[in-house]
């Protein structure tokens, strides 16, 4: 059995986890509880002097403390195989750290690099509704007025023309947003984006990126965005850059992008 756990939608749930040698060989013990909204000093997302080694014992993070408040994007950027998506995994609570503790406001959302994984549905509209909140009562059209703001949020206009298509009928970009839009229809507090826009060419990549720094300052969605294209950062609140399982810098976009410049051949 996994642990259970139990959380209050719209608050922050802390996991606090101690070091894997104290802890039983069968299943790691993890304990939760709920802390107050998230805020500027008590930020939606919250990692605190995390670590990561696989059953191999390679170490994926070492000592990883960030801080993602509500409103706020925040860029990770860094060399392929330096232990970006294994982070967001970890704060997603797909993989449980080795040592360290994690804080994540719910509901979270999650955007994969493949959208293929994520369109489950027979098609766009049915799957966007699928991430709507319910009420016992809530009326159709309203289900529908949420499909069709979430569309437009990520620039799927008009909405009658893609509601009734499936997946294959997209393209690769088109799929994408479409996965967005899922994900923001869900009404979420904290965003995880693992190089959303891989599959998608450098214009509407632009427009995406651009519509979801709209959407979350306007929504104050804490989001923590992965990518490896330095044109993306361009909207970022904050840059973190990370190496070998370790952030090496991070700070406000303006101070950081003089450095990533200068270090673009490492990220």
């Amino acid at each position: 059995m996994y642990p259970a756990f139990t959380h209050v939608p719209g608050t922050p749930c802390r996991a606090t986890l101690p070091h894997r040698r104290n802890l039983s060989p069968k299943r790691p013990r993890v304990n939760f509880s709920c802390t107050a909204n998230a805020s500027r000093s008590n930020p939606a997302i919250a990692v605190d002097n995390v670590s990561f080694w696989w059953k191999s014992g390679r170490v994926a993070l070492d000592k990883v403390s960030l801080r993602v408040a509500p409103g706020e994007l925040a860029m990770l950027v860094g060399p392929n195989g330096c232990g970006k998506s294994t982070l967001l995994r970890v704060v997603r609570g797909l993989l449980i750290p080795s040592y360290g503790s994690v804080q994540l406001s719910t509901p979270c959302a999650f955007v994969h690099q493949n959208p293929d994984v994520q369109m489950l549905f027979p098609s766009v509209a049915t799957d966007i509704a699928a991430s709507v909140p319910k009420r016992p009562d809530m009326p159709v059209d309203e289900i529908r007025d949420s499909v069709i703001e979430a569309m437009e949020a990520v620039g799927l206009s008009p909405p009658e023309k893609y509601m009734r298509l499936s997946a294959h009928r997209l393209s690769g970009g088109q799929r994408q947003r479409a996965v967005v839009a899922s994900a923001l229809a869900m009404r979420p507090t904290t965003m995880l984006f693992d190089e959303a826009t891989a599959s998608m060419d450098p214009v509407n990549r632009a427009e995406l990126v651009a519509r979801v720094r709209r959407v979350v300052s306007e929504r104050s969605i804490a989001a923590l965005w992965v990518t490896h294209l330095l044109e993306e950062l361009d909207v970022a609140d904050t840059i973190i850059v990370m190496r070998g399982g370790k952030i090496t810098a991070h700070g406000p976009r303006v101070a950081m992008m003089p450095l990533i410049y200068e270090m673009q051949d490492q990220v």
